[in-house]
């Protein structure tokens, strides 16, 4: 295998990513984060520029949502 060769995998942006969580109590919570937007009353959506972007505001989320636990 020549990896000199290989090629990024690339997700243009804008990138839009949707979330669906496990309650709507922890959908109004997450609805207090500016970018993300509700869809109905379990799912939100957020768009951003980057892959980077996207899975540091997953992973913020992912750790609010650890902490109400």
């Amino acid at each position: 295998r020549n990896l000199k060769k290989a090629i990024p995998f690339r997700i243009p942006a804008p990138i839009e990513c949707r979330l669906q969580t496990q309650s709507s109590a922890l959908a109004d919570l997450f609805c207090m984060w500016p970018t993300l937007e509700r869809v109905d009353g379990v799912t939100l959506r957020f768009t951003t520029d980057s892959m980077q972007a996207a899975i540091r505001t997953l992973n913020s989320l992912a750790a609010m949502s650890f902490m109400l636990r």
